[in-house]
């Protein structure tokens, strides 16, 4: 059973529970990147100086360049992290990007 389960995994599902487990443990970076162009997307929790109010700071740019875009959003605005972390993860797969693992 598990063998089959693996053969109709989508690619982007093992940065969605990297992701999920970063958003959740409130802790670490997702990075991908477009190698064709050399475009980058990366996601990481940020503390605030209030315990229970951390934030998701998303990060885009270029090849050799600062970012182009920053936003910040609470992490309580993932709602189901498990959700939201597949729902980006499978938009960056869409758009070209693979995940970068360190």
């Amino acid at each position: 059973m598990n063998t089959a389960a693996k053969d109709t995994a989508q690619p982007w599902e093992r940065a969605a529970q990297h992701l999920s487990v970063v958003l959740e443990s409130r802790q670490g970076i997702c990075a991908w990147e477009r190698a064709a162009d050399g475009r980058w997307y990366l996601i990481q929790v940020v503390p605030t100086l209030f315990p229970d109010e951390d934030v998701i700071e998303i990060r885009w740019g270029g090849r050799q360049r600062p970012p182009s875009r920053i936003l910040r959003l609470p992490l309580e605005k993932t709602g189901d992290t498990g959700s939201w972390s597949r729902d980006v993860c499978r938009r960056r797969y869409q758009h070209g990007y693979h995940s970068v693992y360190s």
